[in-house]
């Protein structure tokens, strides 16, 4: 990374205005209840590391922590690989490229 892009408006790094996170899922009773009757089942034979909690990718702007962008992000290593990939292209790209690269509306 340049000087000119770490001190030109609009050139700063996505990272130092947007902040991304794994939160517990929305979902429905339904499917939250069959994901605790899984949970159950899954640590009942043994497989207490498994991670069964559905995740959703979270996007903040950092000053406000207003949501940019929502989505699902699967379960254990899948939302983990995601969030990795995100954090990364926030440390890489500006917002403006960030926003495109992602496909989020730029009203976001």
């Amino acid at each position: 990374m340049t000087a000119d892009r770490e001190n030109s408006p609009g050139r700063s790094r996505a990272s130092e205005h947007l902040d991304a996170a794994l939160i517990p899922g929305t979902r429905s009773v339904l499917q939250r209840s069959a994901a605790y009757l899984g949970s159950i089942v899954i640590a009942a034979v043994g497989y207490v590391d498994v991670d069964v909690v559905p995740r959703d990718l979270l996007i903040t702007r950092r000053g406000s922590g207003a949501v940019v962008y929502r989505t699902a992000a699967g379960r254990g290593e899948e939302a983990e690989a995601l969030l990795t990939a995100v954090r990364a292209d926030l440390d890489r790209l500006t917002v403006e490229e960030f926003i495109r690269e992602w496909s989020l509306t730029p009203e976001s």
